[in-house]
């Protein structure tokens, strides 16, 4: 008997290491105490959804809005949903009869699949928050070095992302949700009428992988040459989730990295590489010519996204695709920013 036990308590083990337990219970309007302690995966996507309550009658389950099956609530209080299917993210509610009349429960979470798991919040895990400002929705215009409009993309990131989170397999992919007329308007607004195919990447500004949102204030078109070009930035992504994922760098860190300068990252990655520079209009106003050099002690580097680099700051030895400024406020003065931080 002892043996049989312990055989047991070790098939229990993996049900037991998907176990996802909600905060605390929620009171309903009905007065039904309810939460969502299990998730079981049944296969790719499908789940067995155990809920745990004091209902008096059947629940019924709907995940984002759709119902998703009905179960009888056993004595204390445990009700099982089988082969539940629910993909990316979205939230789950409930309803029970009361007099033989379906009544809404006041309960609700969100939850995320990732991989063969679900990760349940009080808060929606697709709200954005927009890094910057998001000036212009047309008229945007890819840089001279093929990096993106700041004023159209300023760049966003999901509000309650974790590293735990972007750091599990599966991630990305459960979160990426860029519709065909969002990738046409992100066209539109960088005046982008044809392209050929794989041409352009509508890419992500902040990578799925650190965090990013799939808000328009996150995406830009970005082409796949002259180099460095999105094949190139992939590897600026990869670098970060990888020093994010070690402990090297924080994840607000590497959001802030790839946000300010990935091109200078990438050239500080493979100094080899000399991103092709195309010759713009002529200005009112001509600023000194670029230049790509070791850091010299004193000058302020204006990088090629406009950020004013001052000696000693976060991203000044990083930056080496820049426009030479003797003093900060002379960088300031010719249409350049500080960085976030």
């Amino acid at each position: 008997m002892l043996y049989f036990w312990q055989m047991k308590k070790l098939l229990l083990l993996p049900l037991l290491a998907l176990l996802i337990t909600a905060s605390r219970p929620v009171s309903a309007k009905s007065n039904t105490s309810l939460y969502v302690s299990a998730g079981y995966t049944k296969g790719r996507s499908i789940f067995d959804v155990v809920v745990h309550g004091t209902p008096k009658e059947d629940l019924v389950m709907f995940a984002n809005g759709k119902k998703s099956g009905e179960a009888k609530v056993n004595r204390k209080g445990w009700a099982t949903f089988r082969k539940v299917y629910v993909i990316n993210s979205g939230n789950l509610t409930f309803k029970q009869y009361v007099n033989k009349a379906l009544k809404p429960i006041g309960y609700k979470k969100y939850y995320s699949v990732i991989g063969n798991s679900i990760r349940l919040s009080n808060s929606d895990p697709t709200v954005s928050n927009i890094i910057g400002a998001r000036i212009k929705t047309s008229g945007c215009q890819i840089t001279t070095n093929r990096e993106q409009d700041v004023q159209c993309t300023p760049g966003a990131i999901f509000t309650n992302v974790t590293k735990t989170m972007v750091c599990k397999t599966g991630y990305s992919k459960s979160v990426r949700n860029v519709s065909s007329s969002t990738k046409s308007a992100v066209y539109r607004e960088y005046g982008i009428t044809s392209h050929g195919s794989g041409e352009y990447e509508i890419d992500h500004l902040v990578s799925l992988e650190l965090g990013g949102s799939n808000s328009i204030a996150n995406l830009w078109p970005e082409a796949a040459s002259p180099t460095p070009g999105f094949h190139q930035k992939d590897s600026v992504e990869n670098r970060l989730h990888s020093e994010v994922c070690s402990g090297q760098v924080s994840l607000a860190d590497a959001q802030l990295q790839i946000i300010n300068n990935w091109l200078s990252i990438y050239l500080s990655l493979y100094p080899a590489a000399k991103p092709v520079v195309v010759t713009p209009a002529p200005a009112v106003q001509q600023s000194p010519a670029p230049v790509q050099a070791a850091p010299t002690s004193g000058i302020v580097k204006m990088s090629s996204t406009g950020i004013c680099h001052a000696p000693g700051t976060t991203y000044y030895d990083r930056t080496l695709n820049y426009t030479p400024f003797p003093t900060l406020q002379a960088c300031l003065d010719a249409g350049g920013r500080l960085p976030l931080r």
